[in-house]
């Protein structure tokens, strides 16, 4: 992103950044709001509706392939969770 031109960093961050209070906002909501569903994702103090693909088989699959891989990584910086991931 420093590399980029000042005038598209600032689009850029026009659009898409947010202030530590902005983007803390929204887990605070989500932590005390009652009508959680686990998994749903949260955004803007809001709950967003998951795309076909998400709930699709291959989306599960791709969720399947993407945490085994996650935790791969995981292990290797963190070896102490290896039995975390393994459940």
């Amino acid at each position: 992103m420093r590399d980029l031109p000042l005038v598209i960093r600032w689009i850029m961050y026009g659009l898409f950044a947010r202030t530590t209070e902005e983007g803390a906002k929204t887990l605070v909501w989500a932590s005390l709001e009652d009508k959680v569903v686990p998994g749903t994702y949260s955004s803007s103090c809001g709950f967003i509706d998951p795309s076909k693909f998400v709930l699709s088989a291959e989306g599960n699959e791709i969720q399947k392939k993407l945490w085994k891989e996650v935790g791969e990584v995981v292990v290797q910086v963190a070896p102490e969770t290896a039995s975390i991931w393994k459940s």
